[in-house]
Protein backbone atom coordinates (compact mmCIF):
# COMPACT_ATOMS: atom_id res chain seq x y z
CA UNK A 1 0.00 0.00 0.00
CA UNK A 2 1.44 3.39 -1.17
CA UNK A 3 0.75 6.21 1.54
CA UNK A 4 1.27 9.35 0.84
CA UNK A 5 2.10 12.24 3.50
CA UNK A 6 -0.39 14.98 3.14
CA UNK A 7 0.37 18.26 4.65
CA UNK A 8 -2.89 20.30 6.00
CA UNK A 9 -3.10 24.03 5.97
CA UNK A 10 -2.30 25.35 9.75
CA UNK A 11 -5.38 26.87 11.62
CA UNK A 12 -4.48 30.00 12.10
CA UNK A 13 -6.10 32.46 15.74
CA UNK A 14 -5.47 35.85 16.30
CA UNK A 15 -3.77 37.07 19.81
CA UNK A 16 -5.19 40.72 20.99
CA UNK A 17 -3.69 42.12 24.17
CA UNK A 18 -6.06 44.57 26.18
CA UNK A 19 -6.30 46.72 29.21
CA UNK A 20 -9.28 47.84 30.85
CA UNK A 21 -6.71 51.33 31.60
CA UNK A 22 -6.09 52.07 28.33
CA UNK A 23 -9.97 52.90 27.58
CA UNK A 24 -10.99 53.85 31.42
CA UNK A 25 -13.07 50.72 30.40
CA UNK A 26 -14.33 49.25 34.34
CA UNK A 27 -14.36 45.81 33.01
CA UNK A 28 -14.10 44.49 29.23
CA UNK A 29 -14.35 41.03 29.24
CA UNK A 30 -17.71 41.60 31.52
CA UNK A 31 -19.08 44.60 29.13
CA UNK A 32 -18.93 41.69 26.39
CA UNK A 33 -19.94 38.59 28.40
CA UNK A 34 -23.26 41.00 29.22
CA UNK A 35 -23.94 41.62 25.57
CA UNK A 36 -23.15 37.91 25.06
CA UNK A 37 -25.46 36.02 27.62
CA UNK A 38 -28.19 38.71 26.93
CA UNK A 39 -28.12 38.67 23.03
CA UNK A 40 -26.01 35.09 22.32
CA UNK A 41 -23.43 37.06 19.90
CA UNK A 42 -20.92 40.12 20.44
CA UNK A 43 -18.64 42.31 18.38
CA UNK A 44 -14.99 42.71 19.67
CA UNK A 45 -13.01 45.54 18.11
CA UNK A 46 -9.19 46.18 17.95
CA UNK A 47 -7.89 49.58 17.85
CA UNK A 48 -4.91 50.25 15.95
CA UNK A 49 -2.90 48.50 13.48
CA UNK A 50 -5.57 46.08 11.34
CA UNK A 51 -5.02 42.25 10.49
CA UNK A 52 -3.83 41.96 7.07
CA UNK A 53 -5.98 41.04 4.31
CA UNK A 54 -4.37 37.31 3.95
CA UNK A 55 -4.93 36.44 7.38
CA UNK A 56 -8.46 37.89 7.31
CA UNK A 57 -8.97 35.68 5.08
CA UNK A 58 -7.76 32.78 5.97
CA UNK A 59 -10.09 32.78 9.24
CA UNK A 60 -12.95 33.88 6.73
CA UNK A 61 -12.36 30.75 4.79
CA UNK A 62 -12.01 28.40 8.38
CA UNK A 63 -15.31 29.92 9.15
CA UNK A 64 -16.88 29.14 6.73
CA UNK A 65 -15.64 25.41 6.40
CA UNK A 66 -16.55 25.25 9.95
CA UNK A 67 -12.87 25.09 11.74
CA UNK A 68 -13.05 26.78 15.28
CA UNK A 69 -11.55 29.62 14.82
CA UNK A 70 -10.30 31.78 18.06
CA UNK A 71 -9.71 35.10 19.70
CA UNK A 72 -7.52 34.98 22.21
CA UNK A 73 -7.55 38.08 24.92
CA UNK A 74 -4.62 38.49 26.55
CA UNK A 75 -4.27 41.04 29.63
CA UNK A 76 -1.55 41.95 31.55
CA UNK A 77 -2.00 41.03 35.56
CA UNK A 78 0.52 41.26 38.85
CA UNK A 79 1.82 38.36 38.04
CA UNK A 80 1.19 36.50 34.82
CA UNK A 81 -2.01 36.90 31.76
CA UNK A 82 -5.32 36.67 32.34
CA UNK A 83 -6.34 34.90 28.92
CA UNK A 84 -9.53 34.94 27.69
CA UNK A 85 -10.73 32.85 24.08
CA UNK A 86 -13.83 33.80 22.28
CA UNK A 87 -15.20 31.75 19.40
CA UNK A 88 -15.19 33.97 16.13
CA UNK A 89 -18.31 33.52 13.99
CA UNK A 90 -17.44 36.65 11.48
CA UNK A 91 -14.68 39.02 10.76
CA UNK A 92 -14.89 42.17 9.29
CA UNK A 93 -12.79 45.51 8.76
CA UNK A 94 -15.19 48.34 9.42
CA UNK A 95 -17.58 48.56 12.58
CA UNK A 96 -20.92 46.29 12.15
CA UNK A 97 -23.62 49.40 12.43
CA UNK A 98 -26.02 47.15 10.96
CA UNK A 99 -25.95 44.82 14.95
CA UNK A 100 -25.08 47.93 16.69
CA UNK A 101 -26.90 46.11 19.59
CA UNK A 102 -24.33 43.37 20.07
CA UNK A 103 -21.27 46.38 20.18
CA UNK A 104 -20.52 47.44 23.83
CA UNK A 105 -21.45 50.86 24.30
CA UNK A 106 -18.24 52.46 25.00
CA UNK A 107 -16.59 51.18 21.53
CA UNK A 108 -18.80 55.03 20.87
CA UNK A 109 -17.84 56.57 24.15
CA UNK A 110 -14.79 55.98 25.04
CA UNK A 111 -12.82 56.26 21.25
CA UNK A 112 -12.98 56.95 18.03
CA UNK A 113 -14.69 54.20 16.25
CA UNK A 114 -12.96 55.16 13.08
CA UNK A 115 -9.40 53.84 14.62
CA UNK A 116 -10.88 50.37 14.91
CA UNK A 117 -10.18 48.22 12.28
CA UNK A 118 -10.69 44.50 13.28
CA UNK A 119 -14.03 43.02 14.42
CA UNK A 120 -14.62 40.03 15.63
CA UNK A 121 -18.30 38.80 15.92
CA UNK A 122 -17.82 36.16 18.69
CA UNK A 123 -20.37 33.50 20.03
CA UNK A 124 -18.37 32.47 23.06
CA UNK A 125 -16.11 34.16 25.55
CA UNK A 126 -14.42 31.77 27.96
CA UNK A 127 -11.41 32.37 30.93
CA UNK A 128 -9.13 29.74 29.99
CA UNK A 129 -5.51 28.99 31.77
CA UNK A 130 -2.31 30.82 30.14
CA UNK A 131 -1.10 26.88 29.51
CA UNK A 132 -3.54 26.92 26.09
CA UNK A 133 -1.18 29.37 24.65
CA UNK A 134 1.70 26.83 24.93
CA UNK A 135 0.18 25.62 21.45
CA UNK A 136 -0.12 28.23 19.19
CA UNK A 137 3.05 29.57 17.52
CA UNK A 138 3.54 33.13 16.28
CA UNK A 139 3.52 32.80 12.35
CA UNK A 140 5.60 36.16 12.03
CA UNK A 141 8.07 34.50 14.21
CA UNK A 142 7.55 30.92 14.91
CA UNK A 143 8.08 31.22 18.56
CA UNK A 144 5.69 30.20 21.14
CA UNK A 145 3.07 33.30 21.67
CA UNK A 146 3.94 32.56 25.88
CA UNK A 147 7.59 33.86 24.68
CA UNK A 148 6.51 35.98 22.03
CA UNK A 149 4.11 37.81 24.67
CA UNK A 150 7.17 38.70 27.07
CA UNK A 151 8.95 39.56 23.96
CA UNK A 152 7.04 41.93 21.80
CA UNK A 153 5.42 45.23 22.76
CA UNK A 154 2.69 44.56 19.89
CA UNK A 155 -1.36 44.49 20.12
CA UNK A 156 -1.82 41.69 18.76
CA UNK A 157 -0.61 38.29 16.83
CA UNK A 158 -1.58 35.96 14.17
CA UNK A 159 -0.89 32.79 15.40
CA UNK A 160 -1.44 29.00 14.35
CA UNK A 161 -2.22 25.39 15.88
CA UNK A 162 1.21 23.53 15.26
CA UNK A 163 1.10 21.56 12.55
CA UNK A 164 -0.67 18.41 11.76
CA UNK A 165 0.02 16.10 9.10
CA UNK A 166 -2.10 12.90 8.18
CA UNK A 167 -1.74 10.03 6.01
CA UNK A 168 -4.17 9.64 3.52
CA UNK A 169 -5.41 6.63 4.46
CA UNK A 170 -6.99 8.23 7.95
Amino acid sequence: MNKQIQYQEPIVHLVVRFSDRVLRVEDTISEHAKILTERGAVWFGKLGKPVGKPNLQKMSHQIARGTPTYLYLVQKTASSYGVYRGTIVEVKTECPTEEKPLIPSYYFHSLDIDQVRFWAKLIELTAVGKDDLVKLLSISSTDPITVTLQSSMAGFFVVRETRRFFSDDR
